[in-house]
């Protein structure tokens, strides 16, 4: 019993500093990460796969679902 509640305090207490400091996380995360290039699909040949500048790309993990 006491060890349930103390994974309970642990978890609450993770969770509020995690909630505080999201301002800091969310800042860190855009600065690190955010190398990004914009592209234009010239054309999308099925629902995973594209066409970018005459070389046709596939999206893993992009399930068809139908």
């Amino acid at each position: 019993m006491r060890k349930k509640r103390e994974l309970i305090i642990l978890v609450i207490a993770v969770f509020v500093l995690i909630a505080f400091n999201y301002n800091f996380f969310d800042g860190w995360i855009t600065k690190n990460f955010s190398n990004q290039e914009t592209i234009t699909v010239d054309r999308v040949i099925d629902g995973d796969t594209v066409v970018v500048n005459g070389s046709s790309f596939r999206l893993l993990g992009i399930n068809n679902v139908k």
